[in-house]
C-alpha cells in the first residue's frame, strides 16, 4: 500500500519448500499510475528479507517475461542474479510465444532498494 492507503498492487511468497529451503517471490504491480515509483522495489526487498530472516530460506526464485523490463530491473536492483531462461514459456497478450526470465537470490545478496 501507498502511504494514502490504495492498494496498488499484491506480491507474494508461495512455493514453499521446506525440505530445500526455498520460496518463489511473485510480484504484479497493477495500478499503472503506481508503475515506476520504487513500490515493487521495495516489496521484493521486505519480501525476500522475511523469507531469509524469518522463514530462514536459503534462496527465493523469481521469474518475469523476458520483455517486463521494469520486473526485471526491480529485482537485479536488489540483489537477484539471472540464472536462466525458459525459452517459448508462456505466451503474451498478442498470441506470440516468448521466453522468461528465471532469478534468484542467496542470503547476504540482497540490497537496500534505497
Amino acid at each position: 500500500m501507498k502511504d494514502d492507503g490504495v492498494h496498488v498492487g499484491n506480491v507474494k511468497l508461495g512455493s514453499i519448500s521446506h525440505a530445500h529451503s526455498r520460496g518463489e517471490l511473485g510480484i504484479m504491480i497493477g495500478d499503472q499510475r503506481a508503475r515506476g515509483k520504487g513500490y515493487g522495489k521495495e516489496a521484493i526487498y521486505a519480501l525476500a528479507q522475511y523469507a531469509f530472516e524469518s522463514l530462514v530460506l536459503h534462496r527465493v526464485e523469481a521469474g518475469c517475461a523476458e520483455l517486463n523490463f521494469a520486473s526485471r530491473d526491480a529485482f537485479l536492483s536488489v540483489g537477484f542474479r539471472v540464472e536462466g531462461r525458459l525459452r517459448s514459456h508462456q505466451v503474451d497478450v498478442d498470441g506470440k510465444r516468448i521466453d522468461c526470465l528465471r532469478m534468484g537470490a542467496l542470503p547476504g545478496e540482497l540490497r537496500e532498494p534505497w
